[in-house]
């Protein structure tokens, strides 16, 4: 049994923020997040986001669905990511991550055996937070939740 080695020490990641996606009847808050902010632009992930946006349920608007979430773009080291999440059950935080591999003619895939990771979390908890305030703390004010985005231009 091999013992864990020492990970590769946590260094904060530029995240930017891109205007809001609308889809079928989904409004989606979108953000650009990069282990080398220079690499970073949201034309390297456009053929990832139509694929994701297939996955997301019609309709968008139900009793239980508000129609909102939101796409982490993240150029990680190795990999492109996109972090798909939206609202449903008026509660809960659904996910989808696809990864691409940086290679020439490397496909978006649903991810398998990845899911989001620290950075990506980071962004989660703003969204929870923002949810919580705005949707589920009384008023439903569903613009003040997509007008409620994490700090823009900042690392963490």
């Amino acid at each position: 049994m091999s013992a864990f080695s020492q990970p590769t020490a946590y260094a904060p990641r530029a995240v930017s923020l891109l205007p809001l996606r609308q889809f079928g009847g989904w409004r989606l808050k979108r953000y650009l997040l990069a282990a080398e902010a220079s690499a970073a632009t949201a034309a390297v992930f456009e053929s990832g986001v139509e694929v994701a946006l297939q996955l997301l349920p019609q309709p968008a608007v139900t009793a239980l669905r508000p129609g909102v979430g939101y796409l982490i773009l993240h150029r990680g080291a190795d990999c492109d990511y996109i972090v798909l999440n939206w609202w449903d059950q008026e509660n809960e935080h659904l996910t989808r991550v696809l990864v691409r591999a940086r290679q020439p003619g490397a496909r978006w895939q649903q991810a398998a055996d990845q899911s989001f990771c620290v950075w990506d979390m980071q962004l989660m908890h703003h969204e929870r937070n923002a949810y919580v305030q705005h949707v589920l703390g009384g008023a439903c004010d569903l613009d003040a939740y997509l007008a409620d985005r994490y700090g823009a231009e900042t690392t963490r």
